[in-house]
């Protein structure tokens, strides 16, 4: 009874983070998430914990801890595909395998790229 009620908090959480990247890219694009230090900063740690997870995983660690729950609950149950195109079924499967690290690229780019130009601009106003 334990595993399906962590399978579906995990699930939630990964929702949560997905969503928490899709608009921190957005916001990192228009600028607004340069406007609040800590939220660009959060921001960044997310992204970096994001792209660890792919380098050291495969995939984001918690679709893996998810799937784990739901089969320590009932073996093979998990879904074999990645969380958006289990969860989101609605789009052709090379968009799940492109949307992901171009949100993440463009996210994360922008915040660079952003941070870069206010360094200049001080560094030109000294």
């Amino acid at each position: 009874m334990v595993m399906p009620l962590l399978a579906w908090l995990i699930a939630a959480l990964h929702g949560l983070l997905v969503l928490a990247v899709a608009v921190g890219s957005v916001c990192s694009v228009t600028g607004n998430l340069s406007k609040n230090r800590r939220m660009e900063n959060a921001y960044l740690l997310l992204l970096l914990a994001v792209i660890a997870s792919q380098i050291m995983y495969g995939e984001c660690v918690l679709t893996r801890w998810e799937k784990w729950a739901r089969n320590r609950n009932e073996p093979w149950s998990a879904y074999r595909e990645s969380f958006l195109a289990h969860y989101l079924p609605y789009f052709p499967q090379p968009f799940y395998v492109w949307i992901g690290p171009i949100i993440v690229c463009c996210g994360l780019s922008c915040v660079i790229v952003r941070r870069i130009a206010l360094r200049n601009a001080s560094l030109a106003g000294r």
